[in-house]
């Protein structure tokens, strides 16, 4: 999957429901959002990042290097930490692994309820925090580890506003500018 392969499902659809005109301005939109995100970043550093789901008992999985959120770690200018699993889409590790690998940037990945907000993700987030055995990474002493949706690390007409968020927080000094034009920050 890549956004390309976007693209062609918004061409298909606007074909489908013949709007193709339309599905074209989408296209465009998003190319130009995401290109001036390119502008901003670059020579920008690479920060490393992990996307952590909280499992119910207790246990933790990373979206490895086939996830789609690889590509949108890499097009908002970071790097996915857990790249190198690429025997699924989601990898339960330890926290040893972890915190042997030592994120700059931990996200969580709050879903699946269509009205869920980042703020639904706060909590995750702040279990991650709140954990004594991971004190000492990166992220968390750097104040680094943001809720996070699935919607936004899912391949969808959102791409361009999940670059646009996640290069915000991965460069909060750098002006990434939103939809709305405003910073995309938190």
């Amino acid at each position: 999957m890549s956004v390309e392969t976007i693209y062609d499902d918004l061409r298909d659809l606007g074909a489908l429901f013949d709007v193709e005109e339309r599905a074209e301005e989408v296209i465009a939109d998003q190319q130009q959002r995401i290109a001036a995100v390119d502008q901003v970043l670059a020579g920008a550093d690479r920060p490393s990042v992990a996307i952590v789901l909280l499992d119910e008992g207790g246990g933790i999985r990373v979206a490895g290097g086939i996830d789609f959120g690889t590509r949108i770690i890499a097009q908002a200018g970071g790097v996915n930490a857990f790249a190198d699993l690429v025997e699924r889409r989601h990898v339960a590790i330890d926290l040893e692994e972890l915190i042997r690998r030592d994120p700059d940037v931990i996200l969580t990945s709050t879903c699946c309820d269509a009205s869920y907000t980042r703020q639904d993700g706060a909590e995750e987030a702040q279990t991650i925090v709140q954990n004594p055995a991971l004190a000492g990474l990166s992220a968390v002493q750097n104040g680094a580890v943001h809720p996070f949706l699935f919607a936004d690390r899912a391949a969808g007409v959102r791409i361009a506003h999940a670059i646009e968020l996640l290069a915000s927080l991965l460069h909060p000094d750098l002006a990434i500018q939103d939809e709305t034009g405003q910073d995309g920050g938190e």
